[in-house]
C-alpha cells in the first residue's frame, strides 16, 4: 500500500476512535436513562500512558502492519542468493512472511526452409509463435533460519510443473541445509534460467543435451560459503535411463536416454520418481574476484532404476562467467560417460522405443561453448542496455559408441550464434538469436528466434 494511502487510513481511524471518545453511545430507544451521578471528587491518577496515547500506539502497529504488505511484492535485485536468479531470490529479502514473484518468456521460432546441403526441408519445421512459459514464485519465511521455495510454471499454456519446492535451514554462512524437489547446481543456465539473466533467445544446445535444462530432482543436501568459494552437495534421485522401455516399471511419462533428447530424457522431474538409484552432484564456485565467477560440478550415479543394468551415468562441467562493465563472457565444456549403453540399446529397442542402433545415446557425450557479448548503451552510462553477442558452440551425443553400433552424424553438431538483447529496464528482455546450426550428416538446418522476457 502506498504511503499516502497508510496515512490517510491512520488519519480516517484516529478520528473515528477521537470521536468515539468525545460522543458516547446513547441509551437504546425506549430504554430508561438513569440520571448522570455526579462523580466523588478525587486526585487525578497518574498512568504510565493515557488512552489516547495507547490508541496511537495501536494505529501506528497498524500502519507498521500495512506497510509490511509491501514485502509481497518486493523489488527485484539484478543478482540472486545462493545459486537462484533475482527473481527467485526474492522470499531471502522479506523479514517475514509470503513472498510472491515470477517470470515469463514468449517466443516466435522461424527455420529456413532448405538445410545446409540446400535440400528443401520446409515441411520438416514448423515455425511456432509460442507463450514457452509463465511462472509464479511463491515463497514463505518463517523466520530467519526456515525458508520456503518454490517455483511453478505453466509452459505451452496448458502444461502445469512444479520446477522446485523445497525447505532451507540456514545455521550459518559456512553450513546450511535444503531439501525438497530442487535445482541441481550444474552448469550456467540451470538455476539461473530466468530470461533476463542470460543473453540469447534460445538456451545453448550443450546446456540442453549434456545438462538437461532445466534439471530439477528431489533431494537433500548442504551449501554454504567459505572464505572466497561458494558450494553446494546434494543427493538427490538418479535418472532413469529407460523410462518407458523399463518392463520392471515402466514411466510413459519418460522417454530414456537417445541421441536425439541426449541425457534429458532421463531426467524424472520429480514426480513419482523412481528411488531405486540414487546419485551425488558437488558444486564449487569462486567469488573472489569481482565480476568473474568460475567454477565446476561432478555428477555422477546409477540410472538403471531396477533395470538389470546399472547404467552409470557421469557429468562433468567447468564455467566461467565475466561481467565487466559493458563487458559480457561466458565459456563452458561439459562431458559425459554413460556406462552399459548396449544393454540399455537393447531394452530400448525390445520396447519399441528406439529402432535403430543409430538413435542410442552415446557411450561418451560431450559439449561446449564461448560466448561474448558488449553493452553499447554502457558507454554512454544508460540504465537500459543493449548488447550485441556471439556464441560458438559443439556438441555431440555420440562422441563414442560400443562396437557395432553406428553414427549418423546427425547428433555432431556445430552451432554459430549471433544475436541481441535490448533491457529497456532491468526487469524485461528482448531477444533476438540467428543460428546457423550444421552437422556431420549435412542435414542442419538454420533458424530465427524472438523472445519477450520478463521478471517480477
Amino acid at each position: 500500500m502506498p504511503r499516502t494511502y497508510s496515512y490517510l487510513v491512520a488519519a480516517l481511524l484516529t478520528s473515528a476512535a477521537f470521536a468515539a471518545d468525545s460522543n458516547p453511545p446513547s441509551a437504546p430507544t425506549g430504554q430508561p436513562t438513569a440520571p448522570a451521578a455526579t462523580p466523588p471528587t478525587t486526585p487525578a491518577a497518574t498512568t504510565p500512558q493515557s488512552e489516547q496515547d495507547r490508541k496511537i500506539e495501536i494505529l501506528s502497529e497498524e500502519i507498521e502492519k500495512l506497510k509490511a504488505g509491501h514485502e509481497l511484492f518486493p523489488k527485484v535485485k539484478t543478482t540472486g542468493k545462493y545459486g537462484l536468479g533475482p527473481a527467485a531470490s526474492k522470499v531471502y529479502d522479506v523479514q517475514q512472511g509470503i513472498s510472491i514473484g515470477g517470470y515469463g518468456e514468449i517466443m516466435y521460432d522461424g527455420f529456413a526452409n532448405t538445410n545446409q546441403q540446400g535440400t528443401n526441408v520446409s515441411n520438416q519445421n514448423v515455425n511456432t509463435f509460442d507463450v514457452a512459459r509463465a511462472v509464479i514464485y511463491l515463497g514463505y519465511k518463517f523466520n530467519d533460519k526456515i525458508v520456503f521455495n518454490s517455483e511453478i510454471e505453466f509452459e505451452h499454456v496448458s502444461n502445469v510443473d512444479v520446477e522446485f519446492a523445497y525447505f532451507d535451514y540456514f545455521y550459518h554462512s559456512w553450513l546450511n541445509f535444503r531439501a525438497g524437489k530442487i535445482l541441481l547446481p550444474m552448469g550456467l543456465i540451470n538455476q539461473l534460467h530466468e530470461p533476463t539473466v542470460y543473453l540469447g533467445a534460445q538456451r545453448p544446445m550443450t546446456e540442453q543435451l549434456i545438462i538437461p535444462t532445466t534439471w530439477d530432482e528431489n533431494g537433500i543436501g548442504i551449501f554454504g560459503t567459505i572464505h572466497d568459494f561458494a558450494y553446494k552437495l546434494f543427493v538427490v534421485n538418479g535418472f532413469d535411463a529407460l523410462g518407458k522401455a523399463n518392463n520392471n516399471s515402466a514411466n510413459p511419462n519418460i522417454d530414456g536416454y537417445s541421441a536425439a533428447s541426449g541425457l534429458g530424457g532421463g531426467v524424472q522431474d520429480g514426480a513419482l520418481a523412481k528411488a531405486v538409484n540414487f546419485a551425488g552432484i558437488a558444486n564449487v564456485e569462486y567469488l573472489g574476484i569481482p565480476g568473474i565467477t568460475p567454477g565446476a560440478s561432478l555428477y555422477y550415479g546409477k540410472a538403471g532404476q531396477n533395470f538389470a543394468s546399472t547404467v552409470g551415468t557421469l557429468i562433468t562441467e567447468a564455467h566461467i562467467d565475466i561481467r565487466r562493465g559493458g563487458f559480457r563472457g561466458r565459456a563452458l565444456f561439459a562431458y559425459s560417460h554413460i556406462d552399459d549403453v548396449s544393454a540399455l540399446y537393447q531394452q530400448q529397442q525390445a520396447a519399441l522405443v528406439l529402432t535403430n542402433p543409430s538413435q542410442a545415446i552415446g557411450s561418451d557425450l560431450y559439449g561446449g561453448y564461448v560466448e561474448l557479448g558488449y553493452d553499447i548503451l554502457h558507454l554512454w552510462q544508460s540504465e537500459q542496455e543493449l548488447i550485441f553477442f556471439g556464441r560458438l558452440e559443439k556438441v555431440d551425443t555420440q562422441a563414442a559408441q560400443p562396437t557395432g553400433f553406428q553414427k549418423t552424424g546427425v547428433n555432431n553438431q556445430n552451432l554459430y550464434t549471433v544475436g541481441v538483447r535490448y533491457k529497456p529496464i532491468n526487469q524485461v528482455a528482448i531477444k533476438a538469436d540467428y543460428q546457423v546450426v550444421q552437422n556431420a550428416a549435412q542435414t542442419g538446418v538454420n533458424r530465427f528466434t524472438l523472445s519477450l522476457g520478463y521478471i517480477f
